[in-house]
């Protein structure tokens, strides 16, 4: 697609997505004086020129997903130097931002405009340049981008020029306010804030001094990242708050350890407590209802569960031998409704015509479940 006498040229063939192509080349078209291919050298005096190269070229493919990061964390992703926002951070430099302050309706503008309308992988790109050139019209949106969950890498390059950009005081109490977040593991801080808090002089000691509620929010939430935030805010050789101070001195450097053991402890007690009053109800409905079809249901379901978990058991033999990871899984599912199936059988013809001893057996079937349960929790 050719936009214009500029010459942007833009080919974007991956995995048959080529719609997004003719997005950005609709989004620059306009802006064709100002925008050039990848490898052609920017004009004078255009401090942009880098940048609108760069952004010439890039592929707005979508939203970081957990299977791009998948094996280095969402961190590590970001802090990747050949991943976005590093990119465009390293493009978006004093003179393009003295620039893009001088004249706010300029290609860079256009482009920010056109991509925050587009498609969630476009504004994401859209939220990532206004960020690195410290876009004066989107400072007053910065907190709600940062509140925004489904764009990692625009928070990033948001809290990554957060320090430096002109008339960021006043929104940096509402950034910094989302920053520990909660997820159905718990509490953690955010990392996109983490993998950039230790740019050399994004930060200078004022919003250190800022982030030190934050810190003690992470500490009293025991939020994951806090031993990370804290590494960054409670930096030594600088004038502190008197707030940050008294916040520093009371955290430990190395508190995530110990909270994650606590919580482990928690949880497997937890396990350990609601699996054993589970095991207590059904012998007592199977005691209670002997005489009735409900104790003998009872005591054909803990048949069931017992020979399940021998299969269960099986393919965590497989596991442990190395075995094909499919074999593994299709050999448990296969072991487990068989031997399910058949423990259930074996034990509706035992009590069947023995309500006495309906109890007894789930009583002694149901051990088999839930030996496996306390065993998987770590509790002996």
């Amino acid at each position: 697609m050719r936009a214009g006498r500029g010459g942007v040229i833009l080919a974007v063939t991956m995995s048959g997505r080529w719609w997004p192509a003719v997005v950005l080349g609709a989004a620059t078209a306009a802006y064709a004086p100002k925008l050039r291919a990848a490898d052609a050298p920017p004009q004078a005096g255009d401090a942009c020129g880098p940048l609108l190269a760069h952004l010439a070229t890039l592929m707005p493919d979508g939203v970081v997903t957990p299977e791009v990061y998948a094996g280095e964390g969402l961190t590590g992703y970001l802090q990747r130097d050949d991943k976005e926002p590093r990119a465009t951070l390293a493009l978006a430099s004093a003179a393009c931002r003295e620039e893009i302050r001088r004249n706010p309706s300029g290609p860079v503008t256009g482009v920010v405009r056109d991509a925050l309308a587009r498609q969630p992988g476009w504004v994401n790109v859209g939220r990532v340049v206004a960020c690195a050139t410290q876009h004066p019209a989107y400072l007053s949106a910065v907190p709600d981008w940062l509140a925004d969950e489904r764009h990692a890498e625009a928070r990033a390059a948001c809290f990554a020029t957060l320090g430096t950009w002109p008339g960021a005081e006043s929104v940096r109490p509402s950034a910094f306010g989302r920053v520990v977040r909660k997820q159905e593991r718990g509490w953690y801080v955010d990392p996109a804030l983490l993998s950039v808090v230790g740019r050399p002089s994004a930060w200078s000691h004022a919003v250190r001094d800022q982030l030190a509620p934050v810190l003690r929010a992470a500490e009293e939430r025991r939020a994951t990242g806090f031993d990370s935030l804290r590494a960054a805010v409670c930096v030594g050789d600088e004038r502190w708050s008197a707030e940050r101070v008294q916040i520093c001195g009371e955290t430990s450097a190395s508190s995530e350890a110990p909270w994650r053991e606590d919580q482990g402890r928690v949880q497997r007690w937890a396990i350990r407590l609601g699996a054993t009053v589970t095991y207590a109800g059904a012998v007592a409905v199977a005691y209670v209802g002997r005489d009735s079809d409900l104790g003998l249901g009872v005591a054909t379901g803990a048949g069931v569960l017992a020979g399940a978990s021998v299969g269960v058991l099986l393919g965590a033999a497989a596991a442990l031998a190395d075995a094909d990871p499919d074999f593994v899984e299709a050999s448990t599912v296969l072991w487990a409704i068989v031997l399910g199936t058949l423990g259930g059988f074996a034990a509706h013809a035992a009590v069947d015509d023995s309500p006495d001893w309906r109890a007894p057996l789930t009583a002694g079937a149901l051990l088999v479940p839930l030996t496996i349960v306390l065993g998987s929790a770590g509790v002996w």
